[in-house]
């Protein structure tokens, strides 16, 4: 879960899960629920 004050749409992430450690290399799913503006569902990659 996630809230921000960001109005243009970006977001930047460590690739540090919440247990602190760094995540695995792979192919990532995610999903955003945006109230009052639809869901969104998404891919990316983490590569070395």
């Amino acid at each position: 879960e996630h809230e921000s004050s960001a109005f243009d749409g970006a977001e930047s992430w460590n690739l540090v899960s919440d247990d602190g450690m760094d995540i695995a290399f792979g192919y990532y799913i995610y999903h955003i629920d945006a109230p009052g503006m639809g869901d969104h569902i998404g891919k990316f990659a983490v590569i070395k």
